[in-house]
């Protein structure tokens, strides 16, 4: 296109009876085209005017076409009108106990449903937002509200935006809330449409942005910031510049929340005030870049939650969760690059995904530690300082990198964001030298020949030596290799390195002892250590009572049990560490740490799911439920009970803090099987939000007596949560964890229900939910 578009100025005209909108738009344009094409998707267009003539125009499903030559300066008004949209994408409903709310959720193709736009990154405009509602709601934009006016209805105009992005624009209408802070010349505010108990989240946000502010060396651009608590909510938050979403769970967290609950709360904060800088002021060019944003949020988000509280050891829940989710994703055929060539905009929504996350923040990671923190830091703000209000690519983050470290971080990069997948690192001793290789590593047992140029990190007796690994190496001595597991790689030691590893256990942190106890849980799984090589390597790490250690050992053992619970190695092993771990950490105690709290809640879960007697132990403390959140009653009740489920129902209705109702409704799909059915009619009245379906329909396919009951009702799962979650990738993600496990069982069965199933939405949930399921059928056979 030869020509942008300056500014949108829109009016929204909400009915709020019948859940309807008319819109008036008025776009000034400038440059020069023979035609006017704008993305409109369900929108109905009643007329058309350039420069305040009628002019003809053309509408599909996805566009609409204004055949007129336009040039600099031209004004086009549109009018239509539009439902107010049931999903929860584009400008939808959300209707609660509470209230009713009109929000958004733009990104990634959303803007398009909502009003005639160029829906694209790159075409960033100026948007004028007046919103027209019942004289007893209240509305947010992006920006602080310029005058109301008040008469039959009221008319609410705000400031004009800086230029950004559509999939960033937010309007919000509902009966709020609100309770607020300043910081510096700035408010942040909170609003819900439940009551506020806490400043929690508010007091988590003025951090974050103080803590960006001197990191990037730039104020944070917008006068106010909302954080707004939306009840039915898709994509989990949303970095809308000024006016950023959660789902409620983030943003009614209170000090006295549970360990785990305050602590994703923060991060999830974190994550979306990032975007505010990173995303926001300078956005990427086209969605091949989405990783950028979001694997820059992710890894700045727990920077950001440590420098203010140390105790919670964010970066241990980092690797376990992000670099670790991205690890088990990147072994497999059917991965991605971190860098995706995307035309089509259906298929966007399938790369928010571990790698475009989880792999691309964990580069980042490796690459601070590569080039130096300071930096790394001096780079990101010059990237940001020089794009400031415009589009990027990822090229021009390497540049600014580069230039302020003096280290070849381009060639680095362009390496590790154009080929899927990552190397393992084959050790061996070689007289008296150790030999390092390097090979494609695949969970599926084979290995590839694509290299990689890596940042290898090596623990001597003298410290740590660092080098740029770019073909085979020896060195004289190690006490291990990938120092704080800051390399995106694993390391496959030779049973002498590996002897030698395990002679120094207690000189290594424990990010090194996770990255010892993943690798071997990836060879046991790929076939390259036996069941019981990986018991006897395993077995030096069971008397360690570090929490990230034991997280990582119960999440292995308990996974295992899932795999095949009929394996008495496996069962017994997993249920006396466990037993074990319940028993040293004892009951919860005034003022202990966070991270014993969270790390009891996490043995409890595991140890429910492995142990029927426990599962019966700890199910009559139910009633206690708000004391202890963390504990894991409600799948107790879910697995010890035959009526298990009414009581979870009864307890879902009972309490409105969604921390509490979001492990009770996860742990329904524990239920026994004749109970399951019932989650369908539990969906339809509410009890169980469209934006819980997810928790529950993820516990099913865990439980081994509800995978019969997933496999059955797969087309109806697929069709609500393809209707809830369009545009998001969930039910790519639901498919791609469901199948291996259904597949058990019913292997011919659910290969041909695949097949009968796919499509372009979540074609790759089905393909890599296949491809796990060949990998863990060798593995059962086995255990």
């Amino acid at each position: 296109m030869d020509f942008s578009i300056e500014e949108y100025d829109l009016t929204f005209d909400f009915d709020l009876s019948e859940f309807t909108y008319r819109g008036k738009e008025k776009i000034k344009l400038s440059g020069e085209a023979n035609e006017l094409v704008l993305d409109s998707v369900r929108l109905s267009i009643d007329s058309v005017k350039l420069n305040g003539s009628a002019v003809d125009f053309d509408v599909n499903d996805k566009a609409l076409r204004i055949e007129s030559r336009i040039k600099s300066g031209d004004v086009v008004d549109i009018d239509f009108h539009a439902k107010v949209s049931d999903t929860l994408m584009g400008l939808y409903l959300s209707k609660t106990r509470e209230g009713t709310m009109i929000t958004t959720q733009f990104e990634s193709t959303g803007a398009r449903m909502a009003f005639p736009c160029i829906d694209h990154p790159a075409y960033k405009a100026v948007f004028s937002i007046t919103l027209v509602i019942d004289k007893d709601y209240d509305a947010i934009s992006n920006m602080p509200v310029k005058k109301v006016e008040t008469s039959d209805r009221k008319i609410v105009e705000f400031e004009k935006t800086p230029r950004m992005s559509t999939y960033l624009l937010y309007i919000g209408v509902g009966k709020f809330k609100y309770a607020s802070e300043r910081y510096k010349d700035r408010e942040i505010i909170l609003a819900s449409l439940k009551d506020i108990k806490s400043k929690y989240p508010i007091d988590i946000a003025k951090r974050s942005i103080e803590f960006y502010e001197g990191y990037f060396g730039i104020p944070y651009a917008l006068p106010k910031m909302h954080l707004i608590s939306v009840p039915e909510f898709g994509a989990g938050a949303m970095e809308n510049w000024g006016a950023i979403t959660f789902r409620e769970i983030a943003l009614m967290a209170t000090e006295d929340s549970g360990s785990l609950m305050k602590q994703n709360a923060a991060i999830t904060i974190a994550h979306e005030i990032a975007h505010q800088w990173f995303g926001d002021l300078v956005t990427m060019k086209w969605w091949n870049d989405l990783w950028l944003n979001e694997s820059f949020a992710t890894f700045m988000s727990y920077k950001t939650v440590d420098s203010f509280s140390k105790q919670w050891d964010v970066f241990s829940d980092f690797i376990k969760s992000e670099t670790g989710g991205a690890l088990r994703s990147d072994s497999l055929k059917n991965t991605h690059p971190i860098e995706v060539d995307v035309k089509d905009p259906d298929e966007i929504s399938q790369i928010f995904d571990e790698i475009s996350y989880g792999k691309g923040a964990s580069i980042l990671r490796m690459i601070e530690d590569y080039v130096g923190a300071e930096d790394f830091r001096k780079g990101i703000s010059k990237y940001l300082k020089e794009h400031a209000y415009g589009n990027a690519e990822g090229s021009d983050l390497w540049n600014a990198i580069e230039t302020e470290s003096g280290k070849p971080v381009n060639r680095i990069m362009e390496a590790w964001i154009t080929k899927a997948g990552y190397p393992v690192l084959k050790v061996n001793k070689d007289g008296n030298r150790i030999r390092l290789t390097q090979e494609q590593f695949y969970l599926d047992g084979t290995s590839g020949n694509t290299e990689w140029p890596i940042p290898l990190t090596i623990i001597t007796k003298k410290g740590k030596v660092s080098m740029l690994m770019e073909d085979e190496v020896y060195i004289d001595e190690m006490l291990k290799l990938n120092a704080n597991n800051s390399g995106f790689y694993r390391v496959m030691y030779d049973n002498d390195t590996f002897n030698t590893v395990i002679s120094s256990l207690d000189k290594f942190s424990n990010l090194d002892k996770w990255g010892l106890l993943n690798d071997m849980y990836a060879f046991l799984v790929s076939g390259r250590l036996s069941v019981n090589e990986y018991v006897e390597r395993i077995k030096n790490f069971l008397n360690d009572e570090d929490h990230l250690v034991v997280e990582e050992i119960a999440s292995q053992l308990t996974s295992l049990y899932l795999i095949k619970p009929s394996s008495q190695v496996v069962y017994q092993l997993a249920k006396d560490y466990l037993r074990n771990q319940v028993q040293r950490l004892g009951t919860k105690k005034k003022g202990e740490d966070d991270k014993i709290s969270k790390l009891r809640g996490i043995v409890y879960q595991d140890l429910v799911t492995v142990d029927e007697d426990f599962a019966k132990e700890l199910s009559p403390q139910f009633a206690s439920l708000s004391e202890d959140p963390d504990l894991a009653l409600a799948k107790a009740v879910a697995k010890a009970r035959t009526d298990g489920l009414n009581e979870l129902i009864d307890a879902a209705n009972k309490y409105t803090d969604d921390e509490i109702r979001v492990r009770v409704i996860a742990a329904m799909g524990w239920c026994s099987k004749d109970q399951l059915s019932t989650i369908f009619s539990l969906i339809d009245n509410g009890t169980i939000k469209k934006q819980d379906m997810l928790y529950v329909f993820s516990f099913v396919v865990t439980n081994p007596s509800g995978r019969d009951f997933f496999f059955q009702n797969i087309d109806k799962i697929v069709s609500l949560m393809e209707h809830a979650f369009e545009g998001t990738g969930y039910t790519s993600r639901i498919l791609e964890g469901s199948i291996p496990y259904i597949g058990l069982e019913k292997y011919e069965e659910i290969k041909a229900k695949a097949s009968q199933i796919r499509s372009p939405s979540y074609n790759v949930g089905i393909d890599k939910g296949l491809e796990t399921l060949e990998i863990i059928r060798k593995l059962y056979n086995k255990l």
